[in-house]
């Protein structure tokens, strides 16, 4: 009787929860509903009525630090493959060049002198991709070495893409000899997109410009992606900048517009609107900027759905964000404008003040800013929810089964919202990303066998020249076992 009596309770909380919450709605829109119509379609149809445009279901996320650090994305990515099919991670970008962080497990290095920029500081010769970062160099020798380590979660590829920028004048670019190009294509604006294969599953690559030119020219990298073989299902590509605003992206949206028109995106999906609840906004100047931007993407790419997420209740350094209400009313008064869908990630927390309640069920960091992993998935699982019920409503008749996703978020929202603790067995709360650390000053490596400089110096993700420069080499000389090596 008792047993009953508490299995009672908990379904009348799960029951409470949903309908009291509500954060399992997504705002119908026609595009979304044909987007649901192109993802039925990739389900239904047999591999030979396919074409390659009709296998690959393209998202694109944009965002700020929630999406660069791909824990509420990566979340999304996983719970959707997972039903649709792996079609690709999508772009890869290397933030520790950029003096940021991630993604986790591709380590990154650089030769010859290298400059960034991003959405929120773009350099005003380089266009910034849809990536929301760009590298760029004017030396004739430079180059960009990446490994993907142990940590490194996609999987095998024996193909990528390079996504690139250099006019006329610019110097070309090669990776090392055991790639070959496949395909190169070019675009107006000095940009394009190069694929190479290779015979074994590629672990790392070189990217080196080729020596010829008689002076320095421009040459840009926005990142690359490893491809699959035949790719049927959800190709989910995130793209975020850390502190960056909605109002970044629009204001360098020219070679952003660009590259989409290349991808032909299936959903575009922002979430943005953490960090300009933290200042004092212009409501008018801000929901008329978003507004004849989402009106310009309407009119380039009619077919593709667009989504936008509300800002989660955030407390950075115990403050609560001054235009955090003001800033989604704007974000959920657009679908009230234009053909649109919002998830109202805010109200699926809780709502305002619910942040309280997160901490204290561990779902946070400290900076009450960021989530951690066990956060990001959660607002994840809810989005994808969203999303999937949206499907739902459309094909009936073969639904996709979310009774096991519905649980996995009830078992979490219900405590947190009830402000109890959460079951140890349900959750834990790994760590989120942090910068990588370089070595502190002096450091010295010991050489063992095998090492070259060029490995030493991936390895700590210095730059080849500065290694032999600090320890008084040229590239010809030879190190040898138990040598000491300065580390800069």
């Amino acid at each position: 009787m008792k047993t009953t009596f508490l299995f009672f309770l908990l379904t009348l909380n799960h029951f409470i929860a949903f309908n009291q919450y509500d954060f399992v709605q997504l705002n119908p829109s026609t595009k979304l509903d044909a987007a649901m119509g192109k993802l039925h379609q990739i389900v239904v149809n047999t591999p030979s009525l396919r074409t390659a445009k009709d296998s690959v279901f393209t998202i694109v996320h944009f965002g700020d630090s929630h999406i660069q650090g791909d824990y509420f994305s990566g979340e999304i990515r996983r719970i959707l493959q997972e039903e649709f099919g792996d079609a690709g991670h999508g772009i890869y970008f290397p933030y520790s060049l950029c003096k940021s962080w991630g993604p986790k497990g591709l380590q990154s290095a650089s030769n010859g002198e290298w400059t960034y920029s991003h959405i929120l500081k773009p350099d005003l010769t380089n266009k910034v991709g849809f990536a929301g970062y760009e590298l760029s160099t004017l030396t004739k020798d430079a180059s960009l070495i990446f490994q993907f380590t142990e940590n490194f979660k996609d999987s095998p590829a024996n193909r990528l893409k390079i996504w690139y920028g250099m006019d006329s004048s610019s110097q070309d670019f090669h990776l090392n000899d055991k790639f070959i190009v496949q395909d190169d294509q070019k675009f107006k604006n000095d940009w394009g997109v190069r694929t190479y294969s290779s015979k074994e599953a590629i672990k790392g690559f070189d990217l080196s410009l080729m020596a010829g030119n008689t002076s320095n020219t421009n040459f840009s990298f926005y990142g690359f992606e490893l491809l699959k073989q035949a790719p049927i299902g959800i190709n989910y590509h995130h793209c975020g900048v850390v502190g960056a605003q909605f109002t970044h992206l629009i204001n360098n949206a020219d070679l952003v517009l660009d590259q989409l028109g290349y991808l032909s995106p299936d959903i575009l999906l922002f979430s943005f609107g953490t960090n300009e609840a933290y200042g004092n906004i212009d409501t008018v100047k801000y929901f008329n900027s978003i507004n004849n931007f989402i009106s310009k993407l309407n009119q380039l790419f009619p077919t593709t759905a667009i989504i936008i997420t509300t800002a989660p209740d955030t407390r950075s350094q115990g403050k609560v964000p001054p235009s955090q209400v003001n800033v989604n009313n704007q974000l959920i008064k657009l679908s009230k404008t234009q053909d649109l869908s919002v998830f109202d990630l805010n109200k699926a927390m809780g709502g305002w003040g619910s942040l309280t309640n997160w901490y204290k069920s561990k779902l946070t960091l400290d900076d009450k800013l960021h989530f951690n992993a066990a956060g990001y998935s959660l607002q994840g699982k809810m989005f994808s929810l969203a999303l999937l019920e949206s499907y739902n409503k459309k094909y009936n008749t073969a639904p996709v089964d979310v009774t096991q996703l519905k649980s996995d978020i009830l078992k979490v929202i219900v405590p947190v919202l009830n402000n109890t603790p959460i079951p140890v067995e349900v959750i834990t709360n790994p760590v989120i990303n942090k910068p990588i650390v370089k070595p502190k000053k002096g450091k010295v490596y010991v050489v063992k066998n095998g090492d070259t400089i060029s490995k030493i110096a991936q390895k700590y993700h210095v730059s080849t020249e500065k290694l032999l420069k600090l320890n008084h080499l040229t590239k010809n000389s030879i190190i040898r076992t138990g040598q000491k090596i300065k580390i800069p």
